[in-house]
């Protein structure tokens, strides 16, 4: 259990306050500086000066209000989780720039450490098992390399993030609701999100007990793609509510990743689309997506195979031109005997002669129907 000092409850108020979405919560703290000042506010100064409608005004000083917000401490408190409002220090940097950031999240669990970094991976719920089993290897593979995976608790894509992320020794995930804490949607992700709270971090914007609605996740989405420097989107239709998220990242001028996929692929068309039209990066595995947001440094391009030895060409053979042998040493395919003619400069029959002899001395080889070419050393 967890204990919330009054200090809490003008955030609390304002958060819930009816009619108060995240937009006119922001532009109410941009004018009046904190919540308080928010509420010492008489009800016509807040139709006037921050033209709330005259309704809302009223129900948002009214002590119903107060009442609300301190019955909704209570239930955070016995649930114990931990606010941070977006005046505090250690509320997420990334997530503050974001256009209308949400004024207060709950948490359970730990969010983000200074100095670690977010990519968010999102796509289908109903992704294919290749689909399923590239996210959970991308997860690992960046939690490996340091980065925490944001994504948003649903069934597929969202599931195999957070599990990969969890199967790196040191991995943290982080899990944005579109529901209450006290909630985990779907069900059947109960004990993921256990393991989510050990590993990292169970975020929401939604009073505590809020169940899970088609106008949250539109939210949710904003908040995964905010706390992250950028979005990997894997197999997602061309209405998918990954590309929501990838939307806010673009708005935000974070970086956006795609898996492309068959042409074909209903579950394609979303990431092609990205590729196509939006400039996402493509990504065939973690190291794309680290050395674009340069958490990773690129090697230097070394071949590993030895030098290639300049081959020794043999000495001329008696009664053969030497520019034959030398044309076929340098040509990069097998030559057809016309081109030889042509390009040598040397009569048919001189050239017939010559090709006999250098093939029955195995300096050459003859490729029945394409051509002639320089024998393997």
């Amino acid at each position: 259990m967890t204990t919330l000092g009054d200090e809490w409850l003008p955030w609390l108020r304002l958060s819930q306050a009816l009619g108060i979405g995240r937009v006119r919560a922001n532009v109410l703290l941009e004018r009046y500086g904190t919540p308080e000042n928010v509420f010492a506010q008489e009800e016509r100064a807040l139709v006037a000066d921050a033209g709330l409608p005259a309704g809302v005004a009223a129900q948002l000083v009214s002590a119903e209000g107060e009442r609300e917000a301190k019955n909704e401490r209570a239930r955070l408190e016995k649930l114990g989780v931990q606010l941070v409002h977006l005046r505090h220090p250690d509320y997420p940097e990334l997530l503050r720039e974001i256009h209308f950031p949400p004024v207060l999240l709950g948490r359970l669990g730990t969010l983000v450490e200074p100095g670690r970094k977010v990519v968010a991976i999102v796509g289908s719920r109903n992704a294919g098992l290749r689909a399923l089993r590239f996210a959970r290897t991308v997860a690992r593979d960046l939690a490996e390399a340091g980065v925490v995976v944001v994504s948003g608790l649903a069934r597929g894509v969202d599931r195999a993030a957070h599990e990969g992320a969890l199967d790196a020794d040191e991995g943290r995930t982080i899990a944005v609701l579109g529901c209450g804490l006290a909630r985990v949607y779907p069900s059947e992700h109960a004990e993921l999100a256990a393991r989510i709270k050990e590993r990292g971090a169970l975020v929401s914007e939604f009073a505590v007990d809020a169940s899970p609605s088609g106008a949250h996740f539109p939210m949710r989405n904003r908040i995964i793609a905010g706390l992250a420097l950028g979005t990997l989107v894997i197999a997602a239709g061309d209405r998918s509510g990954a590309l929501i998220t990838a939307s806010h990242s673009i708005e935000n001028g974070r970086e956006v990743f795609a898996v492309p996929g068959p042409v074909d692929d209903p579950l394609s068309r979303g990431t092609n689309k990205l590729l196509k039209e939006s400039g996402a990066h493509l990504v065939e595995g973690a190291d794309d997506v680290l050395l674009n947001l340069e958490l990773k440094k690129q090697e230097p391009n070394v071949d590993p195979r030895p030098p290639l030895v300049a081959r020794r060409r043999p000495p001329p053979l008696p009664g053969v031109p030497g520019e034959v042998e030398t044309y076929l040493a340098d040509a990069s395919r097998p030559c057809t005997f016309e081109e030889i003619v042509f390009d040598v400069g040397i009569d048919a029959r001189a050239a017939m002669s010559a090709l006999g002899i250098l093939a029955t001395r195995r300096r050459i080889q003859e490729l029945p129907g394409i051509g002639y070419a320089i024998a393997d050393a």
